[in-house]
């Protein structure tokens, strides 16, 4: 089988938005690599840290609720195996529109991938609204918790500062930031769950 080259045009379901998104694609007899980007600024959409195209069947650990312009279902969940990652890669493959290697060239010139350093990492894949909202709902059930918790969490956080005894206050405003840190790393499905499992402990 030759080596070819797509583009796929679609939609992504995030909480209650559906966000325009770019699968471009290069695949030959062994395998099928994509970049996934926001095809109004080109930003990569792989939220996972990484700074060049992937292969489909690990996007398909990472991305659900994906249609196609007009509005099909290609994708309606996120795979936890290897059968649904090759499903995965079949739909996104026979969707997509084939270019020629100079187009695919030219496209993959255009993405913006995620700089390297640590803070540039916390990728835009997620609003900071949406971010936002969950970090209200878990700061309701962070009132709860003791201010020890919130000192044995934030134990690995470096402070510029002279080392001094922090306030409550202060612990509680750094974990946040963290979590809010590591919150933009992680999709709709990701934070429903983190959200979960904070509602049992406190209920706990």
């Amino acid at each position: 089988m030759p080596d070819f080259y797509k583009v796929l045009d679609c939609r992504i379901k995030r909480w209650n938005r559906m966000d325009p998104t770019r699968f471009i694609i290069y695949a030959n007899e062994d395998t099928a690599i994509a970049a996934v980007v926001d095809p109004r600024t080109y930003e990569s959409l792989d939220h996972r840290k990484w700074t060049g195209p992937r292969p489909l069947k690990t996007l398909a650990y990472n991305f659900a609720y994906i249609f196609d312009n007009k509005g099909k279902v290609l994708v309606d969940k996120r795979a936890t195996n290897k059968d649904e990652s090759d499903a995965f890669s079949r739909s996104i493959l026979k969707a997509g529109v084939e270019i020629s290697r100079e187009d695919y060239l030219k496209e993959m010139d255009r993405v913006v991938w995620p700089s390297k350093s640590s803070d540039a990492l916390l990728m835009r894949s997620i609003s900071p609204s949406s971010t936002n909202n969950v970090l209200l709902r878990m700061g309701e059930h962070a009132n709860l918790l003791p201010a020890a918790d919130y000192a044995s969490s934030i134990s690995d956080v470096r402070y510029s500062e002279t080392p001094k005894k922090l306030s409550s206050e202060s612990k509680r405003e750094s974990l946040i930031q963290k979590i809010n840190r590591m919150m933009r790393q992680m999709d709709s499905d990701d934070l429903e769950r983190l959200y979960s499992y904070t509602s049992k402990i406190v209920e706990d």
